[in-house]
């Protein structure tokens, strides 16, 4: 460890809940910033005791930066790019008995309003931590296309203030070079765990298989258990259906149950089960790292898988998809039922072996060097060096949301002028038609001239 340096960094992440990959952006973000001898300060959208899992409670982020003053925010990783209060509390509401949007639940848990971006910090926002320093690391921002555009100033301007952003995808990259922010694209953070936690390799029959709630669903359970029963390289493994997740809107014990019965009604012989391991990420880590096969549609699934060399296949997902173009293409993406099959025998191929041999150390070096550069960017800058710029950030802010009000109220004067010349015009129009009709009733008809 180097010697300790002076300096409290406030984490910013989705790990108010289980799931895999936001519990380990956590807990490897502060081993790296443990060993530069810096002090951390886990927060997240929404207050959480998650004892259970990381051994201690989060506090809400947006509490903590008003109340107390921080050297540097740090967004641990993730799909933050649109992600606002309104919508991140939809995977609390089965926990609280809350319903997604509801203002005042929001507020309750996390002193913040709905349409406030759920795991981005805008450091001028807080007046106590306007000139923290701002770090963005492994996130996905192409979700920012969809926001309203008031909303998506917001979280524009937060990014325009950060030290450094780190993308993981070209969708995410193009974005926001077409919106002039600085950044930089590198591989997720979790592809480290083969330099930080290197394991070898073993021989094993398991066939991990993973997939949301959702997407069972919209496949149908019989669908994904036919497709696993015909794979022929499937026949005699041992398949563990893995939960990548267990909050609201991620996997289901349940939906994998269905997707067991429709197994064992196909083919009774099959070994297949619910994965029994620890809710733990690190135990889920060596899960994976020991299987013979992943297929599955959690990304720090496939990316665990690529840090330890096993074979993988990915269910069809537009975030994957696209993760796996820009770093992963030499394993399947985008599978379907009908495509499962052929997926696991070219996954499993000695042609694919061949290619992905290296790949998990390339990307997790790939991956450190770019994590260790944001480290030393966040330490180079001064509170001075940021002065200029967050003010300039500020009012460059309040000129693009006074264009917006402005053409906003333009609009509506337009539609409300439109609309009252449609009026007086259909009513001249009415009194011209009546008019006429007048007229015409007042001639003499034709019999009586």
């Amino acid at each position: 460890m180097t010697a300790p340096q002076k300096g409290l960094v406030a984490l910013i992440g989705a790990y108010e809940r289980d799931n895999f990959g936001d519990l380990l952006f956590l807990l490897q973000t502060e081993a790296y910033l443990a060993d530069h001898g810096l002090e951390t300060l886990a927060t997240s959208a929404f207050e959480a005791d998650m004892t259970p899992l990381l051994g201690r409670r989060i506090p809400a982020f947006h509490r903590i930066l008003e109340r107390q003053a921080v050297d540097h925010i740090w967004t641990v990783g993730g799909e933050v790019g649109g992600a606002t209060m309104a919508t991140a509390i939809a995977a609390l509401g089965a926990r609280h008995g809350l319903h997604a949007g509801r203002a005042a639940a929001i507020r309750t848990l996390s002193g913040a309003s709905p349409q406030a971006p759920a795991y981005l910090a805008r450091p001028t926002a807080f007046p106590r931590n306007a000139l923290a320093s701002l770090t963005l690391n492994s996130v996905g921002l192409a979700g920012l296309s969809g926001v309203p555009v008031e909303d998506r100033l917001v979280h524009l301007a937060a990014l325009r203030e950060a030290d450094s952003v780190i993308v993981r995808d070209t969708s995410s990259a193009d974005l926001l070079a077409r919106e002039g922010v600085a950044h930089r694209l590198a591989p997720d953070l979790i592809h480290t765990l083969a330099l930080t936690r290197p394991q070898p390799r073993r021989h094993s029959d398991i066939v991990l298989v993973q997939a949301s709630e959702r997407w069972i669903r919209a496949v149908g359970p019989q669908s994904l258990a036919r497709a696993l029963v015909s794979a022929p390289d499937l026949k005699t493994a041992r398949i563990r259906l893995f939960l990548a997740g267990t909050a609201p809107g991620h996997d289901s014990v349940d939906a994998f149950a269905a997707v067991a019965r429709h197994v064992r009604a196909l083919a009774p012989a099959t070994d297949i089960e619910l994965d029994g391991s620890s809710r733990d990420p690190w135990q889920l880590v060596n899960r994976i790292s020991e299987a013979r096969l992943w297929i599955g549609q959690s990304l720090h699934g496939r990316i665990v898988s690529a840090a330890y060399g096993v074979p993988r296949l990915s269910l069809a997902d537009p975030k994957l998809d696209a993760y796996a173009a820009t770093w992963d293409e030499g394993m399947p993406a985008g599978v379907i039922p009908t495509t499962l099959g052929s997926a696991v025998e070219r996954a499993l191929s000695r042609e694919a072996a061949r290619g992905d041999e290296g790949v998990g150390r390339r990307l997790g070096t790939l991956a450190d060097a770019s994590m260790r550069e944001s480290i030393a960017v966040m330490l180079a800058r001064t509170p001075a060096d940021r002065f200029a710029s967050r003010i300039a950030g500020v009012e460059d802010l309040r000129r693009r949301q006074v264009a917006v009000l402005e053409a906003a109220v333009t609009r509506k004067l337009s539609r409300g002028l439109r609309t009252a010349v449609r009026r007086s015009t259909g009513h001249a129009r009415r009194q011209a038609r009546m008019a006429a009709l007048r007229v015409r009733s007042a001639m003499p008809h034709e019999g009586e001239r």
